[in-house]
Formats: C-alpha cells, sequence, structure tokens
C-alpha cells in the first residue's frame, strides 16, 4: 500500500484499488472494521477524483456493498449495490456482462431478505443481460 502511494499517490486509480482490494481481503479474513475501513476509503476517494460514473467508484461501491453482505448487513449492501448497479447500466447499459453480475449481486441481497418479489425479476434479467452478451461474443468472433 504504502508503494503504490509513494510511486502513483494517494488520488491514483491503482492506490484506489490497492485500497478497495485490501477492503475485499480483511472481509474475507472476517476483519470487517478493517475491511470497512479500506472499502470506503477507497470510495471515498474514487467519487471525489473520478466522479460516481467511473468504473473505479463502481467497483469500489460494488466492493463496498460485498463487504456488507459478508457481514450479513444487507440493508447497507443493498444500498450501495443498487448505486453500483443503477450507475452501471446509466454508463455502459443493460446488456453488459459486468452488470449482469450486478444484477445477480443486488438479486443476492433480496434473496437473503426472504424479498423473493424483488429477487427473481433482477436473476431473470441478469440473465437475458448474459444471454445477449454471449451472443454478441459470439457474433463478434464470426464475423
Amino acid at each position: 500500500m504504502k508503494i503504490s502511494q509513494t510511486v502513483y499517490g494517494a488520488e491514483h486509480r491503482n492506490t484506489i484499488n490497492v485500497l478497495s482490494s485490501l477492503g475485499v481481503v480483511y472481509s474475507s479474513m472476517g476483519q470487517f472494521q478493517l475491511a470497512e475501513n479500506y472499502s470506503k476509503q477507497a470510495l471515498d476517494t474514487s467519487l471525489k477524483v473520478f466522479g460516481e460514473n467511473h468504473e473505479t467508484s463502481i467497483l469500489a461501491m460494488t466492493n463496498t456493498g460485498g463487504i456488507y453482505h459478508n457481514q450479513h448487513k444487507y440493508s447497507e449492501a443493498e444500498t450501495y449495490f443498487q448505486k453500483a448497479l443503477d450507475t452501471q447500466i446509466q454508463t455502459v447499459g443493460i446488456e453488459n456482462a459486468d452488470t449482469a453480475i450486478m444484477m445477480g449481486n443486488l438479486g443476492n441481497v433480496f434473496l437473503h431478505q426472504r424479498n423473493y418479489e424483488q429477487a427473481k425479476p433482477l436473476f431473470h434479467k441478469a440473465l437475458r443481460s448474459e444471454e445477449h452478451t454471449s451472443e454478441l461474443q459470439s457474433q463478434f468472433r464470426i464475423s
């Protein structure tokens, strides 16, 4: 981390990604307070430097949502996953593989909350998006 800050600076994309990744690692280790601290630092810096429509900010939102999901804090996870999904759709559209993954993330939160009526459409949309993305990739390879 210190190397990244020294080489790139605290507001460089690589440094922000390292902070976000550290949040994921600490979350996986069950050290949630550290995970939240790193993740929020990454998100705050990314929003300040790039704005919310940048892929680095969207990734930081998603990682933060994942950290809350790992703690079973589904309301907080929903907030971050929903914001990441909305921003992703606004930025790259609904028929994108990463968008499909984000729909699945949010669907999983609803599933854990036993909110099946909100989970089902997200999973169906994610499936359709993934199928469309696969079709486009096949067409691209054939052309």
